[in-house]
């Protein structure tokens, strides 16, 4: 029962530190030293259009379009955009199964949990937020194999929390009534 304890507390350090980390993932562009790769984080040359490391495309911040004849300049903007929105999109996807993964926490459903942050591992591994996400995920692991071996079934989020409220209040109740039974009793005896 103490691991489980224990693992619940390490489960709200980390959500305090997610809580305090930027709600947003941060689109790696080009700085002074190069472009920076989204997925392995290596900076590559400002002129590189693929990544050295792992060989996935880098976003072209500002990148000059080549013009043909043929093409209007609308379809050469969507030609070159391209590859940067579909960036973005792989950046939302992984964002709504961060948030997915924090739902199914906050209904108990570890498994899932643990499923939807390890899929943000998966779709954008350089981030912070993967590696938060890769120990949420093992947090989550922990939390469900604990309740497995609990012996009492898990209750519905709220009811417990109503209850351990109510146990509260009345142990702080009790706990100011014998305060003051004592204050009494040393008055009288002395």
């Amino acid at each position: 029962m103490t691991r489980f304890f224990f693992f619940l507390f390490a489960l709200l350090m980390i959500l305090a530190a997610t809580w305090a980390a930027p709600a947003s993932y941060a689109r790696q562009v080009q700085v002074e030293a190069g472009i920076h790769c989204p997925f392995c984080g290596v900076s590559n040359q400002p002129t590189a259009r693929f990544c050295s490391a792992c060989g996935s495309s880098l976003p072209q911040a500002g990148a000059p379009v080549a013009t043909t004849a043929g093409e209007p300049a609308a379809e050469q903007t969507l030609a070159a955009l391209a590859p940067a929105s579909a960036e973005s999109d792989r950046e939302a996807e992984a964002l709504n199964f961060y948030k997915a993964g924090f739902n199914f926490l906050d209904q108990g459903a570890y498994e899932l949990a643990a499923t939807s942050f390890r899929r943000v591992v998966t779709l954008y591994p350089a981030s912070a937020h993967a590696r938060e996400s890769e120990l949420l995920a093992r947090a989550c692991d922990e939390l469900a194999m604990a309740r497995s071996k609990s012996p009492r079934p898990a209750t519905k989020s709220g009811g417990s929390a109503a209850a351990a409220f109510g146990g509260a209040f009345i142990g702080g109740a009790l706990g100011t009534l014998g305060g003051i039974m004592l204050l009494f009793l040393m008055a009288g005896g002395s």
